[in-house]
């Protein structure tokens, strides 16, 4: 089992330590000079390299939530273990089930369990900026296979670090080796529709499972892909109107 640990834990042979003054400034330079993987393979074109083991674990006494660890560090795969705490490292390892609440899937739409405040926020703030960019897309057409309405710049590079970790988490990837993830969402209707299934599912799950929502609210409307039911969801819920 791999195990990498940032911030200020002592170098040791059961571990490595990732950032300044650690055995590697990032898990990007801990690939390329350890693993030699080339820059070319950081792309999201080469989603179906495996970076590491979902058996691994990362560790951190730096950073204030999980989440905030997978947003910095992209490569961390999905079913990998993210530990936010300053406890011993091999406690840590010898209880990680202790840990798995508060390692929040941020697509998964699941039920919030963390008791952390800071995790809690962390979450909440990502599913705002998720929304956001959902409607964003849906005023765009999107999902009705069309592009009628101009979004911001920054949703369609897929450079943030929550839309490069969903590109990620669902190997989204383009139609070619040469055609870059940013050309084809634009000129790809079906990966755009895509996208906007993916975020709608997302959205939905969350807003149940976390009782923003009662699913009587969606049968009035027959199906979450009434676009009407999602306007009136905006007008009612605050979450969803910043």
């Amino acid at each position: 089992m791999e195990v990498f640990v940032f911030g200020s834990f002592k170098k040791s042979d059961n571990y490595r330590v990732i950032g300044k003054g650690g055995d590697f400034p990032s898990l990007e330079n801990y690939l390329k000079n350890y693993k030699n993987f080339k820059d070319f393979e950081f792309t999201k074109n080469h989603l179906d390299i495996e970076y590491f083991s979902d058996e691994a674990v990362f560790i951190s006494d730096e950073h204030q939530s999980p989440l905030q660890l997978r947003l910095q560090e992209p490569t961390i795969p999905r079913g990998a273990l993210v530990v936010t705490s300053s406890t011993d490292v091999e406690e840590i390892l010898s209880n990680r089930e202790d840990y798995l609440d508060d390692d929040y899937d941020i697509f998964s739409g699941d039920k919030i369990l963390t008791e952390f405040k800071e995790t809690k926020l962390e979450i909440l703030k990502n599913i705002i900026n998720m929304s956001n960019v959902f409607y964003q897309y849906l005023e765009a057409g999107y999902f009705n296979l069309k592009n009628e309405k101009r979004v911001d710049d920054w949703t369609i590079t897929f450079q943030e670090p929550l839309f490069d970790l969903l590109v990620r988490y669902f190997r989204l990837t383009s139609s070619a080796p040469d055609i870059s993830f940013f050309d084809e969402f634009i000129n790809n209707p079906y990966l755009r529709k895509n996208i906007c299934e993916i975020l709608m599912k997302v959205m939905a799950n969350f807003l149940v499972n976390n009782k923003y929502l009662k699913k009587e609210k969606v049968k009035e409307f027959k199906t979450w892909e009434n676009l009407d039911l999602w306007y009136t969801l905006r007008e009612e819920l605050k979450i969803l109107k910043s």
